[in-house]
């Protein structure tokens, strides 16, 4: 097994990043609303081009305000592209940090995981010999693959003839 990472993350590290991010959290509270699941799906599509084809809109909003439909609401539009500008930066700002922790978790889960079925697999070697703490121990982390039956354990059906 190649161990891919060897960190230990300092206790006071990890309770100033938490601190930090519920700092952030405190600082959007009055801003946020939650979208369901089911609502996710109504909304408009949004990628990379979007951004841009807003600005356009809005400059054209301003330079040709001749076909502005008398339903659209132009400064809630404004006050929606304002917003949309300020969390568009905040989203780059914070992307690279989250990129940093995903990519440590990603490599800590991997071997700290691949290390477990190790573990694993020379404990149920042990119940298959026979061993009853071994198996005890085996039957208790088995539960973290259910559905997976031992092939000893399947019953052959009889086929009609």
């Amino acid at each position: 097994m190649e161990n891919t990472i060897s960190i230990e993350i300092p206790a006071d590290v990890q309770n100033a990043v938490i601190s930090k991010f519920n700092e952030i959290a405190a600082l959007l509270d009055p801003f946020t609303v939650n979208v369901a699941d089911d609502e996710q799906g109504s909304l408009l599509k949004v990628g990379d081009k979007t951004i841009p084809f807003v600005d356009k809109v809005k400059g054209y909003t301003g330079s040709a305000p001749e076909y502005v439909p008398g339903f659209m609401d132009v400064p809630e539009f404004l006050r929606d592209k304002a917003a949309l500008e300020s969390l568009d930066s905040m989203s780059k700002s914070a992307m690279p940090v989250v990129r940093m922790i995903d990519d440590l978790f990603s490599l800590t889960a991997n071997d700290s995981f691949a290390a477990a079925l190790i573990y694993y697999k020379s404990v149920k070697a042990a119940a298959d010999a026979g061993e009853a703490k071994a198996k005890a121990i085996y039957e208790d982390l088995a539960k973290r693959f259910p559905g997976r039956v031992k092939a000893s354990a399947i019953t052959k059906v009889p086929q009609p003839k």
